[in-house]
């Protein structure tokens, strides 16, 4: 009995651990990551403003009015620690014909050599930022998705499955029938 209680305690002890960690990790270490990376997105605003400054980029230029706001609009959107802003902002940059028109147009002056070398790198920096920030929020929603995805396609399987096998069955039980109600009726023809 002792053995079971041992048991029964390390179970307790262990799941207490992995609550304890799932917490610490929610609580603690993945906001503070987020701001590491939202900080990232700080230092690029405040390069590129520097970079306007300068004057080596306009800041009346469109290319510099879209990377603050897109900078803006990520930092607006990880300002909580909700994924929702900041997946409602991934998908607008995705599914907006006209911002995709005009960030086209502006990756298209980079890749001409248009604009500042400067101006190339932080727009990197800030896809790069951008991609991370992403990655971090769906990161959760990746992991239990996936295995509750796998769940319900194991319970559709088995229930397309079981369904397939009952016709089956029935079909082979009607078939028994037809057969016993011929043979039933054939005895009772020739068995006078």
């Amino acid at each position: 009995m002792t053995v079971n209680n041992i048991i029964l305690m390390n179970l307790f002890i262990s799941l207490l651990s992995v609550w304890a960690a799932v917490l610490v990790n929610s609580k603690f270490l993945r906001p503070a990551i987020l701001n590491k990376k939202r900080f990232t997105l700080y230092e690029l605003r405040d390069r590129l403003a520097i970079l306007a400054m300068k004057d080596v980029v306009s800041d009346t230029s469109e290319e510099y009015i879209t990377l603050q706001r897109l900078i803006n609009n990520s930092l607006m959107s990880t300002k909580e620690f909700k994924i929702t802003r900041f997946l409602k902002l991934q998908s607008k940059i995705v599914t907006d014909q006209r911002l995709r028109k005009h960030l086209d147009s502006i990756l298209e002056k980079i890749k001409n050599e248009e604009m500042p070398s400067e101006y190339k790198e932080i727009v990197s920096d800030f896809f790069v930022v951008a991609s991370d920030i992403y990655d971090h929020k769906t990161w959760l929603l990746r992991n239990s998705l996936t295995p509750v995805i796998l769940f319900f396609t194991f319970i559709s399987v088995i229930i397309k499955t079981s369904k397939k096998v009952s016709d089956y069955l029935e079909n082979q039980r009607a078939n028994i029938l037809r057969v016993e109600e011929e043979l039933e009726a054939n005895q009772a023809r020739f068995a006078k």
